[in-house]
C-alpha cells in the first residue's frame, strides 16, 4: 500500500517550478490570515469616529471587524452632520432679516 500522500510527492516531483514556489505561497497566504485575524479594527473604528468628530459630524460606530481580505466592515453606523460653516438655516435667516430692518 501507498503512503497516504504519495500523489502529492509524485506531482511535486514532475513540477519543479510549483515545488519552488510552493513554500512561499504559503507564507504570503499565512501572513494575510495573520493580519486579517489580529488588525485592531476596534481602536480604527474610534479613530475614524474622532476624525468625524473634529471634522464637524457625529459618528458613532456599533461594531467593525474584517468585511474581507482587504476590507473593513462597520455596523451600526450612525452619522449625523452638523450645518456646513456658512450655511444659513431658514429661522436664522429670518432673524437676520428682521435684525437689518430694525436697525
Amino acid at each position: 500500500m501507498a503512503p497516504p500522500f504519495a500523489f502529492v510527492n509524485a506531482f511535486l516531483a514532475r513540477h519543479p517550478l510549483v515545488r519552488r514556489l510552493l513554500l512561499p505561497a504559503l507564507g504570503l497566504i499565512a501572513f494575510a490570515l495573520f493580519l486579517v485575524l489580529t488588525f485592531p479594527y476596534e481602536v480604527l473604528a474610534r479613530r475614524i469616529e474622532i476624525e468625524a468628530q473634529r471634522a464637524g459630524a457625529e459618528l458613532s460606530i456599533g461594531s467593525a471587524g474584517a468585511g474581507g481580505l482587504a476590507s473593513v466592515r462597520a455596523r451600526d453606523v450612525r452619522v449625523r452632520l452638523a450645518p456646513a460653516a456658512g450655511a444659513v438655516l431658514g429661522e436664522q435667516r429670518q432673524y437676520i432679516t428682521q435684525s437689518k430692518l430694525g436697525q
